[in-house]
C-alpha cells in the first residue's frame, strides 16, 4: 500500500522540462540531423552548459576538448545525452525514504524478505 503523502505529492511533481521533452521525441527517429538535436539543446542555456562540461569530463574527453554543443553532442551520442537531460531533472526528486530503507544515494533492489 503506497502512503498518502505520497499519494498526495504526485500532484506537486514539476513536468518533464522541454529541452527533455523534445530531445525525447527527437532521439527515437532516425532521421534527425545531429545539428536539430544541438539546435534543440542550444535553446537551454543550463543544458547546453552541462552537456559541454560532461563531454570535456574525463569520462568522455577526447583528444581536443569541445566548445561548440554540436560537438558535445556528437562526442556524447544520443543515448547518453537523454541520460545526461533526464538525470539532471530526476535529481530534483532524490529524497530520503526510510519507511522503503532508501537514501538520496541509494538504489531500490527488489529482494525476497529473509526467513530463519
Amino acid at each position: 500500500m503506497i502512503p498518502n503523502k505520497i499519494l498526495d505529492g504526485i500532484d506537486n511533481l514539476a513536468p518533464l522540462p522541454v529541452t527533455a521533452q523534445r530531445l525525447s521525441s527527437m532521439l527515437g527517429d532516425e532521421r534527425v540531423k545531429v545539428s536539430e538535436i544541438a539546435d534543440v539543446v542550444q535553446y537551454d542555456a543550463a543544458v547546453a552548459a552541462n552537456i559541454v562540461r560532461v563531454a570535456n569530463s574525463a569520462a568522455y574527453a577526447g583528444r581536443y576538448p569541445v566548445e561548440r554543443v554540436r560537438d558535445a553532442v556528437v562526442r556524447l551520442g544520443t543515448a547518453n545525452l537523454l541520460t545526461i537531460v533526464l538525470g539532471d531533472h530526476m535529481d530534483k526528486f532524490k529524497i530520503s525514504a526510510p519507511m522503503y530503507d532508501l537514501t538520496e544515494k541509494r538504489s531500490f533492489i527488489c529482494t525476497a524478505p529473509r526467513h530463519p
